[in-house]
């Protein structure tokens, strides 16, 4: 697991280290999405969407802060609510972003209700699991989250497997259309996520276009109303 975790973290924020796990991918996978994510370093896409520098970005399972501490690198304006269910990468947040009166941090995960969470915990890739003997998290649901926000700018979402249920409620609930930008990581952990992905971004189409998307890695939706 801490291989796992190292090799993670090495392939999250060094370009170098993404493009040489590409060319792996290139020779054991060939052509496919991933390699080309990788191979190509899209990962600076993901901190180069034009954004509003003063909005509120929302940062639904921050890890250890690396997506919020690269875009205030763009602009020390942008007003953050990070979201880490896990206590160590919390802590980690909080110590990272501590006198910094533009961050909110909270030791909880995202769900559709608020619910309790178990989680089985591995670095980046820590997921939603019921089991017994694993991390017992609170959770805050969507509603919550965004009920008494005004404008929404971006969320960033990263919440393994959650954010079709998350997804869903804020679209029933017309919360979603507080937001501008969606930057999300789809999961295909289940059997049936194939089918809740087609749903979602059919609904999704209704109000957002899609500027890129990489399956199962990162896609970022633009609401309609905010294309240039």
């Amino acid at each position: 697991m801490k291989f796992n975790q190292g090799r993670d973290r090495l392939i999250e924020s060094l370009s170098f280290a993404r493009r040489i796990y590409g060319i792996k991918l290139l020779f054991t996978k060939g052509w496919t999405e991933n390699t080309k994510w990788f191979l190509l370093d899209y990962e600076r896409m993901k901190y180069c969407i034009r954004l509003k520098k003063s909005g509120w970005v929302l940062d639904f399972g921050a890890y250890k802060g690396d997506y919020t501490a690269n875009l205030l690198k763009r602009s020390e304006n942008f007003k953050f609510k990070i979201y880490e269910p896990v206590p160590e990468f919390y802590e980690i947040c909080n110590v990272r972003f501590k006198g910094n009166v533009n961050i909110e941090v909270y030791n909880k995960a995202v769900s559709s209700d608020g619910r309790a969470l178990q989680m089985e915990i591995d670095g980046p890739r820590t997921r939603l699991q019921n089991t017994e003997s694993l991390l017992f998290c609170e959770s805050i649901s969507i509603e919550d989250a965004l009920r008494d926000m005004d404008v929404v700018e971006l969320i960033k979402m990263n919440i393994e497997g959650m954010e079709y249920e998350c997804l869903e409620t804020a679209i029933n609930t017309g919360l979603l259309g507080k937001v501008n930008n969606l930057l999300i990581q789809f999961h295909n952990f289940e059997t049936n996520s194939e089918i809740d992905y087609r749903n979602i971004t059919n609904l999704l189409e209704k109000d957002f276009t899609k500027v890129f998307g990489y399956k199962w890695l990162w896609e970022h939706w633009k609401r309609n109303s905010a294309l240039e």
